[in-house]
């Protein structure tokens, strides 16, 4: 009797052993891993979910509280879903609400077997709000805005069309506000989002600025067989486009004749004395009129020279020379008489009056008188004179009046040339530039010397004026 149940009970132990080796085979064992997914909108993307030795037991997928599918069995019908054969998650033309937790599980004898997705959806960015148009006074302050969408958010960033200036905007990025506003700031300013995702996007906001007139005269003279053909050329800039007249001598208000000839090319408004004669001298106004007022500028036409033009084919960099020839030309409408020729050591942009001694200041300019014997009556007439006694590294900087029956004409514009040192002595460095503006002429002297050393600059014709 003892045998038996002794054998009994190692038989019950092996049944009950081999029993549970058995039912641990079928547990399902996820293998997939946690992710993270950044998704486009409108593209699909297959979420993972490998699950070893599934057995008979279920995949189940949800987002949130919401079941997508249960084993092959979907769910969600709106047709953007589907469940492949290993039992992933395929979505298909994936939209903004698509973005969230998803959770793919297997219940196991009340054990969750679960891996969970995260998946981002990247929108490329959408500008939804701008102005497109926009229309202010000259001194209005103005904010202008450009709102857009995406994901990440995009960054707006803004920039001035026609000079391509970067815009500051406040720190929300999305308005620019800009102050007392004037012409210069009219034009079409670009608002760019940018998120990274595909391109950026732009939009354009026009800014117009209504101001009054500005003006401003250019005088013009065309050598035409025996006189001068004279155009003055008047430049208006103004919005709303200004009504433009031109008067002689302050009243008398002048339309196209048998001698004058008046021509309106926005913004340039012109009026030519097609054969200059002495009745043609006098001062002429051009006044430029528009709803938000009037400006005008006057010039005067004479029978002085015009301003003398030294030759372009002149030497500005010489080499170890003692002396120069200077060579110019001059319009006039009667023959020359006389040049007045002024001269000096160039300085670093800051003129010394002259004092009241004899003595030249070292950076004074000094003249010459330069007599015309024979004066020709050309309407261009040549000249030249000769610099002697130059320094080795030294900028010169010269200037030109003309005289005729009628008077002086301003100053040329300055002619500056630079003597070095010969290759090998010295420095071949060409000196910097000057910006040097004439303010006072010491015309006591005529001396050709010039004396005391002074940093070189670089060369190059300069507007003065008398």
């Amino acid at each position: 009797m003892i045998g038996r149940v002794w054998v009994c009970f190692i038989l019950l132990g092996f049944v009950s052993k081999n029993k549970s080796k058995s039912a641990a085979t079928i547990i399902p064992k996820m293998l997939s891993k946690n992710q993270s997914y950044e998704v486009l909108k409108g593209s699909s993307q297959v979420l993972e979910c490998r699950v070893e030795n599934l057995g008979k037991f279920v995949v189940l997928w949800r987002k949130g509280d919401r079941i997508l599918s249960a084993g092959k069995l979907l769910i969600r019908k709106d047709g953007k879903v589907m469940i492949t054969e290993k039992y992933e998650l395929k979505l298909s033309d994936i939209e903004e609400s698509d973005a969230g937790e998803y959770v793919c599980e297997v219940d196991v004898f009340g054990e969750t077997k679960e891996v969970r997705h995260q998946m981002i959806v990247l929108v490329a960015p959408v500008i939804t709000s701008w102005e497109r148009t926009l229309e202010v006074s000259a001194g209005d302050d103005l904010t202008i805005i450009c709102e857009a969408t995406g994901n990440p958010p995009p960054k707006i960033t803004w920039r001035k069309h026609q000079d391509g200036k970067v815009i500051i905007p406040d720190e929300t990025g999305s308005k620019v506000v800009l102050k007392n506003l004037s012409r210069r700031d009219a034009g079409l300013y670009i608002c760019t989002a940018d998120n990274q995702v595909n391109e950026g996007v732009e939009k354009i906001t026009k800014i117009t600025v209504k101001y009054p007139p500005e003006v401003k005269i250019e005088e013009v003279w065309i050598p035409h067989k025996k006189t001068f053909e004279v155009r003055l050329v008047c430049h208006v800039n103004s919005y709303p486009t200004s009504k433009v007249t031109w008067f002689k001598n302050e009243n008398t208000k002048l339309s196209t004749s048998d001698e004058i000839v008046i021509e309106n090319h926005e913004p340039k408004y012109v009026m030519k004395i097609e054969k200059l004669k002495v009745k043609n001298f006098g001062k002429y106004k051009c006044k430029a009129s528009n709803a938000l007022g009037n400006t005008e500028e006057t010039i005067e036409i004479t029978g002085k020279p015009r301003p003398p033009i030294f030759s372009g084919d002149q030497r500005e960099i010489l080499s170890s020379v003692k002396q120069l020839n200077i060579t110019w030309s001059t319009d006039s409408i009667s023959p020359i008489t006389q040049y007045l020729l002024f001269y000096r050591k160039s300085e670093t942009g800051v003129i010394v009056s002259s004092p009241s001694s004899s003595k030249s200041a070292p950076n004074s300019w000094l003249q010459s008188i330069i007599p015309v014997e024979v004066p020709i009556a050309s309407l261009t007439s040549f000249a030249s004179y000769t610099l002697k006694n130059l320094d080795n590294e030294t900028v010169y900087d010269v200037r030109v009046k003309a005289v005729n029956s009628f008077g002086m004409s301003k100053f040329s514009k300055v002619f500056n040339f630079y003597v070095k040192t010969s290759v090998g002595t010295q420095s071949d460095i060409a000196p910097r530039s000057l910006q040097t503006e004439a303010k006072e002429v010491n015309s006591g002297s005529s001396t050709l010397s010039l004396l005391l050393p002074v940093m070189c600059v670089l060369i190059s014709v300069k507007e003065n004026f008398s």
